[in-house]
């Protein structure tokens, strides 16, 4: 198996929270109750534990750990003694085509043979799906496994994914309950209308107004956490969310949130952006100026809402910035959003 971090291309999305030396049991701790996430852009939607570590990318992934400490352990397949589980989604534009790429893309990570299985044909929540089941043996210090259900649907290829270092049958009920409850993602349908001249039904354009008309206030406030400080709207609330943060305010599509992720190795944010392409379905970055140092910035978005993700790196930390805003209200959020941009003090 190739275990370099951008080779798996997970650096962004998995690079784990802060890593501690304490040994975690492969059993994994009772779950008594689950809550449900869903992405505001591509609309899927999951179930996990409550208490689990989440990290996410609007409109394109969302991963959940059952600890932080196994999240470096994932991020670098070197779990030294730790044991533990990850459930991840991960959505892109696209139709059945991208599948078998996708799954292409996973043996030249895994390379050892019968490391990833062969494709086989199943449901998950009642939607027809293709099923990988992939692992590796991580150097006499635990097993990994993992099944990945592929689905396509409404213009998007989404997977679910839940990967366990250690034992994998300890997480089956979980996983059966998170199965049990994902919905892939989907394109917004537009409202129809009544058209009144001609008695039909028709589809409106876009309209500039939203459920909520409640911009950005030009008043601004200052958060200051443990790893940045970074100016937001007054009328905005900003919430910790690990060693990031997500500015947010009264449309649920239009927010800020800032994840943090360790580059302990110093990668190159060339490199690191290089290797992110995927995330974006394989847009390309163009340079860009994050508090006045250099950073590259990549497009997403899909339905009502558009997005920008801003990849910057400080001192042993890549940051992620992703702006996201209802398309139709660009112009009244993106003078708040620049001036958080411009405002961006990393620390440490």
């Amino acid at each position: 198996m190739k275990r370099s971090l951008l080779a798996l291309g997970a650096i962004v999305v998995a690079a784990g929270l802060a890593s501690c030396d304490a040994k975690n049991e492969s059993k994994p701790a009772v779950v008594s109750s689950y809550k449900t996430h869903t992405d505001d852009i591509a609309r899927f939607s999951v179930s996990y534990p409550d208490g689990w570590m989440i990290s996410t990318t609007p409109g394109s992934r969302a991963l959940f750990y059952s600890d932080a400490n196994v999240a470096e352990a994932f991020s670098t397949f070197e779990p030294a003694g730790r044991r533990g589980a990850k459930i991840e989604v991960n959505a892109k534009q696209g139709d059945a085509s991208l599948v078998p790429t996708m799954i292409a893309e996973l043996r030249e990570v895994f390379t050892e043979p019968g490391a990833v299985k062969e494709p086989e044909q199943t449901t998950v929540n009642g939607l027809p799906a293709t099923k990988v089941s992939y692992g590796a043996l991580l150097e006499e210090d635990g097993q990994f496994t993992a099944e990945r259900y592929f689905i396509v649907a409404d213009g998007y290829v989404t997977y679910l994914e839940t990967a366990v270092i250690g034992t994998y049958a300890d997480y089956k009920t979980i996983f059966d309950e998170v199965r049990k409850s994902f919905q892939p993602a989907r394109v917004a349908a537009a409202a129809a209308t009544p058209d009144t001249t001609t008695g039909a039904t028709a589809t409106p354009a876009e309209p500039r107004d939203s459920i909520v008309t409640d911009p950005p206030a030009a008043e601004m406030k200052t958060f200051s956490g443990s790893t940045f400080s970074m100016a937001y709207p007054a009328n905005f609330d900003a919430t910790s969310s690990g060693d990031g943060a997500i500015f947010s305010g009264a449309r649920a599509d239009s927010r800020v949130q800032v994840n943090v992720y360790p580059n302990e190795e110093g990668v190159a944010l060339e490199k690191i952006v290089e290797s992110s392409k995927k995330n974006y379905g394989g847009r390309s970055a163009t340079p860009a100026s994050v508090g006045g140092q250099k950073a590259f910035v990549f497009p997403f978005g899909s339905g009502t809402a558009t997005g920008r993700a801003y990849f910057i790196t400080a001192g042993k930390r890549l940051f992620v910035i992703s702006t996201t805003w209802y398309s139709a209200q660009g112009d009244l959020y993106q003078p708040a959003y620049q001036k958080m941009i411009a405002s961006f003090k990393p620390k440490g």
